[in-house]
């Protein structure tokens, strides 16, 4: 409603805020807080893992299915203006089993977005 752009017109942007590296989201102060997108905790990745040094998806480790993700800063942005770089388009749902009814989209109700 702030930009009065059409919702079909707007995706999601990502990025993994440096500067909050380390901070649990207690931590986190008013002056940390976004003003046009949202800080995303708690998530966690299945059958891969986030690598501290290089910041991005490496091999989990042997016997290790879940791995905690840091905080990601969701960031929304008109379509025409997202950032193209290498990356992995995968599916975020709400819990681990993906399973749920099927809404009229013929998708988990589960399912959040790509």
């Amino acid at each position: 409603r702030k930009t009065k752009c059409p919702l079909d017109m707007v995706g999601m942007d990502f990025e993994t805020p440096h500067a909050l590296r380390g901070k649990t989201p207690a931590e986190i102060t008013e002056e940390d807080q976004p003003v046009d997108s949202a800080l995303v905790f708690g998530l966690y990745l299945e059958g891969c893992k986030w690598c501290q040094e290089s910041w991005q998806l490496a091999e989990s480790d042997p016997k290790v299915l879940f791995c905690s993700l840091p905080m990601v800063l969701l960031i929304p942005v008109l379509k025409s203006d997202l950032r193209r770089f290498p990356s992995y388009s995968a599916p975020f749902y709400r819990v681990s089993t993906r399973q749920g009814p099927l809404s009229s989209t013929g998708r988990s109700t589960n399912f959040v977005m790509w």
